[in-house]
């Protein structure tokens, strides 16, 4: 005779870290096949539209975090944009930037460093801000950073 064994699941947040794990293997699978899968693929209908699943699964799953680290001369490209574009400007002549998302304030010195070296005579107001309220810190707007900046 057969006994009816029932098994009860318990609820609450051993479910959710059960569910969350499948998830995770589910995301780490669609990763994987999105690496190996070929240019010619991806740019078709059926890559475009596994690509955007992909993409809806990790925004959904993802831990969101705000991170500060930055470092100096972090992006060299765009200084080099700068300095290309300020060619262009007349001698002796007034320059206004803003930096967005300063975060602690290197990209600012960097930036104020590029001007300043590309082209001394130009009187430069900088303004920089960022969301949040510890990242433009008294250190930063002092100048004062750590040696690994």
């Amino acid at each position: 005779m057969a006994t009816n064994q029932t098994q009860v699941l318990p609820a609450g947040p051993q479910k959710l870290n059960i569910s969350q794990k499948w998830a995770e293997v589910y995301l780490f699978q669609m990763k994987r096949i999105w690496k190996h899968l070929p240019e010619s693929i991806r740019r078709l209908a059926v890559g475009q539209m596994y690509g955007r699943h992909l993409h809806a699964r990790v925004r959904l799953h993802a831990e969101r975090k705000q991170y500060f680290g930055t470092f100096f001369l972090r992006n060299r490209a765009e200084l080099e944009l700068m300095r290309r574009i300020l060619d262009r400007k007349p001698r002796n002549s007034s320059l206004q930037m803003a930096v967005l998302a300063c975060s602690k304030g290197a990209e600012v010195y960097s930036v104020v460093w590029t001007i300043r070296a590309a082209r001394p005579d130009l009187r430069l107001n900088m303004r920089a801000v960022d969301i949040s309220p510890g990242s433009a810190s008294i250190r930063g707007q002092r100048g004062l950073f750590a040696q690994w900046s």
